[in-house]
């Protein structure tokens, strides 16, 4: 997630149920980020799983409303 700090919660129910998570940094916005972290996991894991993406950029109203300036960043997200 790209603000761990920010929902403290997560960890604690984590460590609470004992499930093998682990938090880290990541802006899937951002390729050295994303590239970071994979090296992390790699390196700590061995190998990727699964992988959950569900980063989005919240827009208003019907897609086809969408500007056309905006279209591109949110599929691409």
């Amino acid at each position: 997630m790209r603000k761990p700090a920010a929902a403290p919660e997560l960890s604690a129910i984590a460590s609470a149920e004992k499930l093998p998570i682990k938090i880290l940094p990541m802006d899937v916005d951002d390729d050295a980020s994303v590239s970071k972290t994979v090296a992390e996991v790699l390196a700590d894991a061995g190998r990727i799983d699964v992988l959950v993406n569900n980063a989005g950029i919240q827009g208003s109203g019907p897609v086809e409303e969408l500007p056309l300036t905006d279209f591109p960043r949110v599929m691409e997200l």
